[in-house]
């Protein structure tokens, strides 16, 4: 593991340093000592010397120092053995840290163990707070200043005066939220209540937040070094990624539920609070037009971060999900429109959804819209549902051998006797078995339909009161044989 010099210097604040660090990152591998070809010098080593050869001053004659780009430390001990070995145990100690991190990480601990292995480097408090600003767990709470421990111990949070007030950066510039990357922040007017503070994410997906509060300015620059590394092995832990967890963020919970697992019910409420799903809901299903481009995913999860809508979406199976209930879908798709994204993507909508258990079919249907032709555009499945079923149908051999037998009767009646009562009783089912709007249809008196009706009876025995036997028939007459049917001619 690379360190940094703040690193270094916290592991040998014993020698009596003093701290010259202006551009500090984990860039040192190793240690060398100093030589007069300093031109040679590389970011990837500290080098130890005495401090003499660096400055004529007498109160550095018997010190050491140690260099690094820019920066140096100089240690108040000409003990040079002592020293190179407490920087080579510098090294071992993060190692260790690192690998117990991992393995834990590997096994997905829970968010307390994994910040109780990484106080062995952070010595502030260490924060990790669910979406909502609910505390999981932290390390070394009683060094936290007075009025966010007694937020802690009372609520569960920091408090609304606290996250309600403006936070700024070390430059002094406003900051209105956190962010993926960490951020050394205080409230404005107040320096006392520094920490550095990061979001944690899982799969582009923002899960929860976490806070290093620190007390000096080489505690900042270690937290601001430390905070990513530690946040990459806390995203793996059991809070973030097992199924059953409490605090799982709602784009987790849709895969979750498109994955077939059971989330638990406070992170479903979770999801059903944060989006709109009344009075039912829809799956959207979002694909690239060709091949899939991660890249236009990542800019259309962010660009739907600024809509006025509540829905939820998530990565899932190269592309994009999304949640939203019906008084929602339109807002959806209308953004879909303004932007111009269906230039290059195209949204299958599913069938209406009334359990969040029936989500992982209703992708399916999203996904069958989206296919159903192509180029970008929004789909419905329900506008191409029957006539996939009627071609599924149509494509079996065995479904033209079984169409209805009253079809074949009419068929051979009307060619011998130049009638058209198959087309009647087709015309008969589409109007939905109206005798008026059938014979307004077929431009014929009421009286002549009836007795077309009562004639196409006569020859088939059909009783067209029986339900089964219309859809029976209706299903017949959409379905176009794949083999010779016998007439009996």
């Amino acid at each position: 593991m690379k360190l940094s010099m703040s690193m270094l210097a916290r592991t040998l604040d014993k020698y009596d340093t003093e701290r010259h660090i202006l551009r500090d990152a984990p860039t040192i591998r190793g240690v060398r000592f100093l030589s007069d070809d300093r031109n040679k010098y590389a970011l990837e080593y500290v080098y130890i010397g005495e401090a003499s050869g660096y400055f004529h001053d007498q109160r550095y004659r018997d010190a050491m120092i140690l260099v690094c780009g820019e920066n140096q430390i100089i240690c108040h001990s000409n003990d040079l053995e002592m020293l190179l070995n407490d920087i080579l145990s510098a090294f071992d100690a993060y190692t260790e840290v690192e690998e117990r991190l991992a393995m834990a990480a590997s096994r997905q601990a829970p968010a307390a163990e994994i910040v109780g292995i990484a106080s062995a480097v952070i010595d502030g408090p260490c924060l990790v707070f669910d979406l909502r600003g609910k505390l999981i767990c932290g390390s070394h709470l009683a060094l936290l200043p007075r009025r966010i421990r007694a937020n802690l111990e009372n609520s569960g949070t920091l408090g609304v005066e606290m996250i309600s007030q403006v936070l700024v950066d070390e430059s002094g510039a406003v900051r209105h939220d956190i962010s993926d990357e960490p951020q050394l922040l205080h409230p404005q007017g107040n320096d006392g209540e520094k920490a550095v503070s990061m979001y944690l994410t899982v799969d582009d997906v923002r899960v929860g937040y976490m806070m290093i509060f620190t007390g000096s300015e080489n505690d900042a620059r270690i937290a601001l070094h430390c905070e990513k590394w530690i946040g990459g092995f806390l995203c793996r832990a059991a809070e973030f990624t097992d199924s059953a967890s409490d605090y799982l963020a709602p784009p987790q919970v849709l895969r979750q539920f498109l994955e077939g697992a059971q989330p638990s019910q406070p992170a479903i409420d979770r999801l059903t609070g944060e989006t709109d799903t009344l009075p039912y809901m829809v799956l959207m299903a979002v694909r690239s037009i060709g091949a899939s481009n991660p890249t236009v995913y990542h800019m259309l999860m962010a660009d739907m971060k600024g809509m006025a809508v509540r829905c939820t979406a998530c990565a899932y199976r190269g592309g994009v999900a999304i949640l939203a209930g019906q008084r929602a879908e339109e807002g959806v798709l209308s953004f879909f429109r303004r932007r111009r994204w269906l230039d290059t993507l195209a949204v299958g909508v599913s069938m209406p959804v009334h359990h969040l258990g029936e989500l992982a079919i209703a992708y399916e249907q999203a996904l069958f819209a989206v296919n159903a032709e192509t180029g970008g555009g929004i789909r419905h499945c329900s506008d191409y549902a029957l006539a996939y079923l009627l071609r599924l149908l149509s494509e079996n051999k065995m479904s033209g051998m079984l169409r209805h037998p009253a079809i074949s009767v009419l068929e051979n009646y009307d060619r011998k006797n130049r009638t058209d009562l198959l087309m009647t009783l087709e015309t008969y089912l589409r109007q939905n078995c109206s005798q008026n709007r059938t014979a307004e249809a077929l431009h014929v008196h009421l009286n002549s339909l009836k007795y077309r009706l009562r004639r196409i009876v006569d020859l088939t025995g059909l009783d067209l009161r029986d339900s089964e036997a219309l859809l029976y028939l209706q299903l017949s007459l959409r379905i176009t044989p794949q083999v010779p049917i016998e007439t009996g001619e």
